[in-house]
């Protein structure tokens, strides 16, 4: 039997496989039967609940955003880069339908609300927000230095409403009011253009108030739409792989199953991955690119490991980093191979 009796699981309200296996009750069943109990953090105690941005956990399993790993990384926490998924979905820079501007050229000598929480352990929104600009205009021949980059404060780092990460399956009318201080900061006036993206920019553009002025996600051989959700990564703290390589193995295992059922059951699978998004399912069918369930299953492919060292750049250009690192030799493929030859035996 194990050496480790328990792990903490931990999945953001992102698409991905940990939500459906969780919800399908493979992942208990798979630990349970090497007698190890998996809890996830949301129903520990509020002390670790940051640990989901932090990793100061030696029992956590995450699947979820980059940047958080990222950052952790580079802070010295010991884990392990166990899978990427390349969650495709619609990533826009809109105006308010009044607006002038028209295209991303003419945002030079303008505002671009970046929404700012200056608590929080990774200001995960701030740098995806800063990185789409600097994407969008550079695209198109604009020096981001022409765009005035302004700070939308808002309150809160993240960890107070880590909660509903439990349950993301609440009414998708209750996740519209969200606090989004940089739409709020558009709709006043007071910035020019903002960055959305997901199930969010579906919500806003059907009120018919937005109009999009650049699609980051139209030309990805031109330009990599990066965010924290592009590219999804799965991490395992070392503690837990070094002392429990079993239990890495058989949790990945459910991740490689639940890929393979929403590649057979895609109706099911969109109720899931909307109820994870707080999303309806037409919304999520909006948001995500066509065939995208049949692409959930963690991989470790060069292509995947150059976005995730273009989210890396982004981060230290813009100081998020207290240090560098080689995503490439931070990935460690031996686990999700052993999964799969596991599987197809």
């Amino acid at each position: 039997m194990s050496e480790i009796k328990e792990i903490h699981f931990t999945i953001c309200p992102v698409a991905n496989t940990s939500y459906i296996a969780h919800k399908k009750g493979w992942i208990r069943e798979a630990l349970e039967y090497l007698d190890v109990k998996p809890l996830q953090l949301q129903d520990l105690s509020k002390e670790l609940w940051q640990t989901h941005f932090d990793y100061k956990n030696p029992l956590l399993f995450r699947e979820g955003g980059n940047a958080p790993p990222i950052y952790a990384k580079a802070d010295g926490q010991d884990l392990i880069l166990l899978g990427v998924t390349l969650v495709e979905h619609v990533q826009y820079i809109i105006v308010r339908a009044d607006s002038r501007i028209g295209t991303i050229e003419q945002l030079a000598g303008k505002k671009a609300g970046i929404p700012s929480r200056p608590d929080a352990i990774i200001d995960f929104q701030r740098v995806s927000s800063q990185q789409a600009f600097d994407l969008a205009l550079s695209a198109r021949g604009v020096n981001p230095s022409r765009v005035e980059y302004a700070d939308i404060t808002a309150e809160g780092n993240f960890v107070g409403g880590f909660k509903s990460l439990k349950e993301p399956g609440s009414p998708p009318e209750e996740r519209r009011h969200v606090p989004a201080p940089e739409v709020d900061a558009l709709d006043e006036g007071r910035v020019d253009a903002v960055y959305v993206r997901g199930g969010r920019a579906v919500q806003l553009l059907a009120s018919g108030k937005y109009r999009v002025i650049f699609d980051l996600a139209a030309a990805p051989d031109v330009l990599s739409p990066i965010n924290n959700e592009y590219p999804n990564v799965l991490t395992v703290h070392r503690n837990v792989a070094e002392k429990a390589p079993e239990v890495v193995v058989a949790y990945i295992k459910q991740l490689l199953r639940a890929a393979e059922w929403a590649a057979e059951n895609y109706a099911e699978t969109v109720e899931l991955l909307a109820e994870q998004t707080y999303t309806t399912p037409g919304e999520f069918v909006l948001s995500h690119k066509r065939g995208y369930t049949a692409r959930l299953a963690p991989e470790l492919s060069e292509h995947s490991l150059r976005i995730l060292e273009g989210r890396k750049e982004a981060l230290l250009r813009h100081g998020y980093l207290k240090g560098d690192f080689d995503v490439i030799k931070w990935a460690d493929d031996s686990f999700l191979r052993q999964a799969r030859k596991e599987l197809q035996a």
